[in-house]
């Protein structure tokens, strides 16, 4: 919805009981008046104040509001808690004007101020996802995985930090990527509605330079590798880049990232080796594998969000299965790397952290299958993912020590 001044319609749905803004809209402002207020809820629900409310915020709207016209679609809870600011103070002083009020109201500090605008640098890290480091650290992981074991674990120092570096950037440029292309989905989903390119608080010209600059670095990274290893990155890109268009045409996209999770093992392992060898593709397998048990997790999250608006998902497309298949993904996990244990000869620390691992997974599967499960939950287990995989990376360290 958008506020103008100008738009007529739209103070005339205002001067209507619910019709326009609807139910919800009132509610939220009927809690606000009573917390700032301090008068009674069901005042405002009254069928003869309600009117009036309406009646004193359309009137409020028509006054002098330089500050209210806001430009694009309020997606944001942000942006609704600023207009209803607005309003209040405009509500409280026709109040204090009619005859309902015979005394003046306090004032409280969110008629007075207005929240402070999120800085533009604060705005992109969120579209890179560094508020949230889970997603970077679980790409990161299986890259660290396979230098640890070709290098037999003694990495060098800075192919280190360039697979770090190189991660955190692709990872970057992946997210903004996504933002992208689901810049028109994503404000239809709970989970994703306030990143920033769907809620329009960046343009679409800011996201498509975040992402170029996000794959300059990443090139930057690249280049420090051998050539094998640098072409390996090169064909990693149409993966990154089309895995978001996969969910509009391909009913297990989780598979396409999970292919682009495997690119980390391959490019990483080669830039030790500059060669693939049998056993890294038993690394890859575990990757991928992991990668569709801990995504469908997270796909579990907004299964109901992509059923409404027609998104494909491992979750919807396993449907009741997927409890059972995310514990098959885990359970083939562990087979990959009991084999890549066992032909790498790798010493009890690695057959330690495997085990915790698999009773790990074991827990995560088996909260899974209950029959009512808080939401809250798919996000706990995608968490403790990232644990798991510094826990196998720990055992691979120690497993190689003689």
């Amino acid at each position: 919805m958008i506020f103008k001044r100008s738009d007529t319609n739209a103070l005339n749905a205002l001067n209507q009981k619910t019709t326009g803004l609807g139910e919800q809209y009132f509610n939220l402002v009927f809690h606000i008046l009573e917390q700032i207020t301090g008068i009674p809820n069901g005042f405002y629900r009254n069928s003869q104040s309600h009117s009036i409310t309406a009646f004193l915020i359309s009137s409020g709207l028509s006054r002098s509001l330089p500050t209210l016209e806001v430009h694009r679609p309020m997606t944001q809870t942000y942006d609704k808690l600023i207009i209803t600011a607005q309003l209040l103070r405009f509500f409280k002083k026709m109040l204090e004007e009619s005859s309902l009020c015979s005394e003046p109201l306090p004032y409280h500090p969110a008629m007075l101020t207005q929240p402070t605008p999120e800085p533009t640098w604060l705005t992109i890290a969120r579209l890179l996802r560094w508020d949230k480091p889970t997603g970077r650290l679980i790409l990161m992981i299986p890259a660290l995985w396979a230098v640890v074991l070709a290098s037999q674990g003694k990495p060098p120092l800075l192919l280190l930090a360039v697979i770090v570096i190189g991660s955190l950037a692709t990872s970057a440029a992946g997210c903004v990527v996504n933002d992208l292309w689901d810049r028109d989905i994503d404000p239809q989903v709970n989970r994703t509605r306030n990143r920033p390119l769907a809620s329009r608080a960046l343009s679409v010209n800011t996201g498509i330079g975040v992402a170029i600059v996000s794959f300059a670095c990443a090139w930057g990274a690249a280049a420090y590798l051998n050539r094998f290893s640098f072409w390996l990155c090169v064909a990693a890109i149409p993966v990154i880049v089309l895995y978001p268009l996969a969910k509009r045409v391909f009913p297990v996209p989780q598979l396409v990232l999970s292919l682009a999770w495997g690119f980390a093992v391959l490019i990483s392992w080669s830039a030790v080796t500059a060669s693939l060898q049998p056993v890294t593709w038993l690394l890859w397998a575990a990757t991928v594998l992991w990668t569709l048990g801990f995504d469908t997790v997270y796909a579990l999250a907004d299964r109901e969000d992509d059923e409404r608006i027609g998104v494909n998902s491992s979750a919807r497309f396993f449907g009741k299965y997927a409890p059972l298949t995310i514990g098959l993904f885990f359970a083939g996990t562990v087979v990959c790397l009991a084999a890549l244990g066992i032909l790498l000869n790798l010493n009890f620390g690695f057959w330690v952290s495997l085990a915790i691992s698999c009773g790990g997974w074991f827990w995560h599967y088996w909260q899974l299958r209950q029959p009512s499960i808080d939401p809250s939950v798919y996000g706990q287990i995608f968490r403790q993912n990232v644990w798991l995989g510094f826990v196998l990376l720990a055992g691979m360290e120690l497993g190689i020590l003689r």
